[in-house]
Protein backbone atom coordinates (compact mmCIF):
# COMPACT_ATOMS: atom_id res chain seq x y z
CA UNK A 1 0.00 0.00 0.00
CA UNK A 2 2.82 2.43 0.79
CA UNK A 3 4.23 2.04 -2.74
CA UNK A 4 0.82 2.98 -4.16
CA UNK A 5 0.60 6.13 -2.03
CA UNK A 6 4.17 7.17 -2.93
CA UNK A 7 3.52 6.56 -6.63
CA UNK A 8 0.29 8.57 -6.47
CA UNK A 9 2.04 11.39 -4.60
CA UNK A 10 4.88 11.53 -7.13
CA UNK A 11 2.46 11.52 -10.05
CA UNK A 12 0.26 14.16 -8.44
CA UNK A 13 3.16 16.46 -7.56
CA UNK A 14 4.68 16.08 -11.03
CA UNK A 15 1.35 17.14 -12.53
CA UNK A 16 0.77 20.18 -10.32
CA UNK A 17 -1.36 18.30 -7.77
CA UNK A 18 -3.39 16.50 -10.42
CA UNK A 19 -3.43 12.84 -11.35
CA UNK A 20 -3.61 12.26 -15.10
CA UNK A 21 -3.74 9.23 -17.35
CA UNK A 22 -5.44 6.74 -15.03
CA UNK A 23 -7.91 5.62 -17.70
CA UNK A 24 -11.62 5.45 -18.34
CA UNK A 25 -13.83 5.06 -15.24
CA UNK A 26 -15.77 2.12 -16.67
CA UNK A 27 -19.05 1.04 -15.10
CA UNK A 28 -18.85 -2.46 -13.66
CA UNK A 29 -15.06 -2.65 -14.03
CA UNK A 30 -14.52 -3.20 -10.33
CA UNK A 31 -10.93 -3.55 -9.26
CA UNK A 32 -9.57 -5.34 -12.31
CA UNK A 33 -6.56 -3.01 -12.18
CA UNK A 34 -6.78 -2.60 -8.40
CA UNK A 35 -5.03 0.61 -7.41
CA UNK A 36 -4.75 1.79 -11.03
CA UNK A 37 -8.50 1.72 -11.56
CA UNK A 38 -10.12 5.06 -12.37
CA UNK A 39 -13.02 4.17 -10.07
CA UNK A 40 -10.62 3.37 -7.24
CA UNK A 41 -8.83 6.71 -7.68
CA UNK A 42 -12.17 8.57 -7.68
CA UNK A 43 -13.18 6.77 -4.48
CA UNK A 44 -9.97 7.95 -2.83
CA UNK A 45 -10.34 11.49 -4.16
CA UNK A 46 -13.85 12.00 -2.77
CA UNK A 47 -13.83 9.50 0.07
CA UNK A 48 -17.27 10.54 1.35
CA UNK A 49 -19.05 9.68 -1.93
CA UNK A 50 -21.41 6.70 -2.00
CA UNK A 51 -21.60 6.75 -5.82
CA UNK A 52 -18.93 7.15 -8.52
CA UNK A 53 -19.54 8.44 -12.05
CA UNK A 54 -18.67 5.94 -14.75
CA UNK A 55 -18.91 5.27 -18.49
CA UNK A 56 -20.89 2.44 -20.08
CA UNK A 57 -20.22 1.56 -23.71
CA UNK A 58 -19.68 4.71 -25.77
CA UNK A 59 -22.00 5.29 -28.75
CA UNK A 60 -20.47 5.44 -32.22
CA UNK A 61 -18.71 8.78 -32.67
CA UNK A 62 -18.19 9.40 -28.94
CA UNK A 63 -14.80 9.13 -27.25
CA UNK A 64 -13.26 9.51 -23.83
CA UNK A 65 -11.30 12.77 -23.72
CA UNK A 66 -9.70 13.38 -20.33
CA UNK A 67 -9.60 12.35 -16.68
CA UNK A 68 -8.18 14.59 -13.96
CA UNK A 69 -8.22 13.83 -10.24
CA UNK A 70 -7.47 16.32 -7.48
CA UNK A 71 -8.12 16.26 -3.77
CA UNK A 72 -11.92 16.17 -3.34
CA UNK A 73 -12.66 16.32 -7.08
CA UNK A 74 -12.52 13.97 -10.05
CA UNK A 75 -13.38 15.21 -13.55
CA UNK A 76 -13.65 13.51 -16.92
CA UNK A 77 -14.86 14.67 -20.32
CA UNK A 78 -16.35 13.09 -23.42
CA UNK A 79 -16.04 14.14 -27.07
CA UNK A 80 -18.45 13.56 -29.93
CA UNK A 81 -17.89 13.84 -33.65
CA UNK A 82 -21.49 15.11 -33.94
CA UNK A 83 -21.90 17.56 -31.05
CA UNK A 84 -18.35 18.68 -30.27
CA UNK A 85 -15.20 18.18 -28.27
CA UNK A 86 -15.71 17.97 -24.51
CA UNK A 87 -19.45 18.29 -25.00
CA UNK A 88 -19.98 16.93 -21.48
CA UNK A 89 -17.80 17.38 -18.41
CA UNK A 90 -18.54 15.02 -15.51
CA UNK A 91 -17.41 16.12 -12.02
CA UNK A 92 -17.51 14.24 -8.71
CA UNK A 93 -17.34 16.44 -5.61
CA UNK A 94 -18.21 16.07 -1.91
CA UNK A 95 -21.03 18.61 -2.28
CA UNK A 96 -22.55 21.08 -4.72
CA UNK A 97 -25.30 23.65 -5.07
CA UNK A 98 -27.68 22.24 -7.67
CA UNK A 99 -29.48 24.53 -10.08
CA UNK A 100 -32.71 23.99 -11.94
CA UNK A 101 -35.71 21.82 -11.28
CA UNK A 102 -35.78 18.51 -9.47
CA UNK A 103 -36.96 15.73 -11.79
CA UNK A 104 -37.31 11.96 -11.28
CA UNK A 105 -33.83 10.46 -11.19
CA UNK A 106 -32.74 7.62 -13.44
CA UNK A 107 -30.12 6.61 -10.85
CA UNK A 108 -31.31 4.75 -7.70
CA UNK A 109 -30.60 6.51 -4.39
CA UNK A 110 -30.07 9.93 -5.96
CA UNK A 111 -31.90 13.19 -6.51
CA UNK A 112 -31.58 14.79 -9.96
CA UNK A 113 -31.71 18.53 -10.72
CA UNK A 114 -31.76 19.68 -14.35
CA UNK A 115 -31.00 23.19 -15.60
CA UNK A 116 -30.61 23.23 -19.39
CA UNK A 117 -31.27 25.55 -22.29
CA UNK A 118 -32.16 23.97 -25.60
CA UNK A 119 -32.53 25.70 -28.93
CA UNK A 120 -32.33 24.52 -32.53
CA UNK A 121 -28.63 23.63 -32.45
CA UNK A 122 -27.42 23.96 -28.83
CA UNK A 123 -27.91 21.91 -25.65
CA UNK A 124 -26.24 23.68 -22.72
CA UNK A 125 -26.57 23.49 -18.96
CA UNK A 126 -26.19 21.08 -16.06
CA UNK A 127 -27.57 17.93 -14.48
CA UNK A 128 -26.77 17.46 -10.78
CA UNK A 129 -27.08 14.08 -9.09
CA UNK A 130 -27.12 14.43 -5.29
CA UNK A 131 -26.54 11.46 -3.00
CA UNK A 132 -25.17 10.69 0.44
CA UNK A 133 -21.60 12.00 0.66
CA UNK A 134 -21.35 13.60 -2.74
CA UNK A 135 -22.60 15.14 -5.92
CA UNK A 136 -22.01 14.46 -9.61
CA UNK A 137 -22.44 17.25 -12.11
CA UNK A 138 -22.82 16.79 -15.86
CA UNK A 139 -22.01 20.11 -17.53
CA UNK A 140 -23.12 20.24 -21.16
CA UNK A 141 -22.18 22.35 -24.13
CA UNK A 142 -23.27 20.47 -27.24
CA UNK A 143 -23.80 21.96 -30.67
CA UNK A 144 -25.23 20.19 -33.68
CA UNK A 145 -28.37 19.27 -35.53
CA UNK A 146 -31.26 17.43 -33.88
CA UNK A 147 -30.13 17.26 -30.26
CA UNK A 148 -33.45 15.81 -29.11
CA UNK A 149 -31.93 12.37 -28.45
CA UNK A 150 -28.83 13.63 -26.62
CA UNK A 151 -30.28 13.46 -23.07
CA UNK A 152 -31.32 9.81 -23.50
CA UNK A 153 -27.95 8.92 -25.06
CA UNK A 154 -26.11 10.54 -22.14
CA UNK A 155 -28.32 8.75 -19.59
CA UNK A 156 -27.58 5.42 -21.33
CA UNK A 157 -23.83 6.12 -21.56
CA UNK A 158 -23.05 7.51 -18.12
CA UNK A 159 -23.88 5.87 -14.82
CA UNK A 160 -23.26 6.01 -11.09
CA UNK A 161 -21.52 3.01 -9.57
CA UNK A 162 -22.11 2.19 -5.85
CA UNK A 163 -18.96 2.74 -3.79
CA UNK A 164 -19.35 -0.25 -1.45
CA UNK A 165 -16.94 -2.60 -3.28
CA UNK A 166 -14.36 0.18 -3.62
CA UNK A 167 -14.58 1.15 0.04
CA UNK A 168 -13.98 -2.48 1.00
CA UNK A 169 -10.90 -2.59 -1.24
CA UNK A 170 -9.53 0.67 0.23
CA UNK A 171 -10.08 -0.67 3.75
CA UNK A 172 -8.38 -3.95 2.83
CA UNK A 173 -5.36 -2.12 1.39
CA UNK A 174 -5.01 0.00 4.53
CA UNK A 175 -4.58 -3.02 6.78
Amino acid sequence: MRGWIVTLAVLASACGGRLLGVGVPSCGSGFENQNGSALFVQAQSVDTATRLPCVEDLPTGWSFSSFIVEREEAVFTLDSDRVGARFVTVSLEPECAPAGDEVPSDEPGTRLFVDVAIDDDTYAGTWHYLFEGGCVEYMFHAEGEDLSELPAAVADTLGLEPVTPYAEQVAGDAS
